[in-house]
């Protein structure tokens, strides 16, 4: 190819390297980056980014119990039915008899408010890529489900009020979990800053006083299930620690 002068050698070199790397091209790189990103914590933390999406799916689809509707897809999430009930509400023994297991579960999907989902994504997210990282993901849904069973029937027991829920009994589950890993196997394996975990249980014990619901109206918090997740979590992470023990000296 052959230019008259330098200023149109210039012009046509700009156009052929335009041609060969358009700027679109350059735009949908750029875009596909959050994505490959995106992709790749979802491969290397699966039950994670599983159950946060779960739980961002589920958030519009449950915000009309703010307004006292209870539609069928957030009645099927709530521990009990209470679209079946004309009277009274079961009582715990009732709910263990009637065997529906889901449903004591997936009331950790249910949050009253975009504030609430998001302070309790941050807890399990922080906390749950080190315990899915070290101890893998069969590990993180045994004791993601045995915490949510149990900050869920526990919540239930002490108050006989289905209208609860959140991830935070699972976060609490989860801090539980950590501070028995950590002192056991050390802050070498179990890198958590001791602040996050410090300002967690503080809140654990400031939220259990009632300070807060003295001071803002109508604002509930779920101290059972927070307690029952902390002591599962205690509980399976000191199971944990005994069978490895044990294999160990075999």
């Amino acid at each position: 190819m052959e230019v008259l002068n330098q200023v149109d050698a210039s012009f046509v070199i700009e156009a052929y390297e335009r041609w060969e790397d358009p700027p679109t091209k350059q735009l949908r790189m750029s875009n596909l980056i959050p994505f490959k990103r995106y992709i790749k914590h979802l491969k290397k933390y699966p039950g994670l980014s599983l159950l946060v999406a779960t739980s961002v799916f589920f958030f519009p689809l449950t915000q009309s119990l703010l307004q006292g509707q209870i539609t069928v897809i957030s009645n099927q999430l709530l521990i009990t039915d209470l679209l079946a009930f004309d009277s009274d509400i079961p009582s715990i023994q009732q709910i263990l008899a009637k065997m529906e297991v889901w449903r004591w579960v997936t009331p950790i999907f249910i949050h009253f408010g975009s504030l609430h989902l998001l302070f309790n994504i941050t807890v399990v997210v922080y906390l749950g890529r080190f315990i899915e990282r070290v101890n893998g993901t069969f590990v993180f849904f045994v004791l993601t489900i045995l915490t949510a069973i149990s900050s869920s029937l526990a919540q239930y027991a002490v108050t006989n009020n289905p209208l609860f829920g959140g991830l935070s009994g699972v976060g609490y589950g989860f801090l539980g979990f950590v501070l028995i890993m950590q002192k056991f196997m050390g802050k070498e394996v179990w890198p958590v800053s001791r602040e996050f975990l410090g300002s967690l249980l503080l809140f654990l014990v400031v939220f259990s006083t009632g300070v807060l619901e003295f001071f803002f109206d109508g604002f509930k918090i779920a101290n059972a299930a927070h307690w029952a997740g902390l002591l599962a979590g205690c509980l399976i992470s000191m199971m944990l620690v005994l069978v490895r023990g044990f294999y160990k000296r075999d």
